[in-house]
């Protein structure tokens, strides 16, 4: 339930931050892979390893003025962790990552077919297990940074 609230609170904010009526939005469905990773508990010595996995997400960006944008961004990874036992080998958990960023991004040298861009976010990560099991969460703050460039493709006139 907080989740979907969340969700209507970051598009109400989308939603009223649009300027003028001439303005559009950009919607940008996305698909990857996360590669995993292990840490090591420094008091136990048990190792956690995070699998591999597929991730999907949204991305909305509305400008807010000449090359700058305010972003919202949610993803979603379904993993595994696998817990390292001393005497019982592994143990393997479901486990679910959503990240819910808000950030901004800066356009530069804007031409007719690329444009490279800089972009901040700041958010909160929720780690958990899936429903069924047990419902201890670990919550993150990450600071994301990117930069790139997007091109457009040419409509035919």
């Amino acid at each position: 339930m907080t989740r979907y609230c969340i969700a209507m609170v970051l598009v109400s904010f989308v939603l009223v931050a649009t300027p003028a009526a001439t303005q559009s939005f950009e919607i940008t469905p996305f698909s990857g892979w996360r590669f995993g990773g292990s840490v090591e508990d420094f008091r136990t010595g048990a190792s956690v390893d995070i699998d591999d996995a597929q991730s999907y997400g949204l991305l909305v960006s509305v400008p807010i003025d000449l090359g700058r944008h305010v972003e919202v961004m949610y993803s979603n990874q379904e993993t595994e962790l696998r817990l390292a036992l001393p005497f019982n080998g592994r143990q393997i958990f479901d486990l679910t990552i959503e990240n819910w960023m808000l950030g901004v991004r800066q356009d530069f040298a804007e031409d007719e077919t690329v444009t490279p861009f800089a972009s901040g976010l700041i958010g909160v990560t929720d780690a958990g297990g899936r429903s069924g099991e047990s419902e201890s969460r670990r919550v993150a703050s990450p600071w994301p940074l990117a930069a790139g460039s997007t091109s457009c493709l040419p409509t035919g006139t």
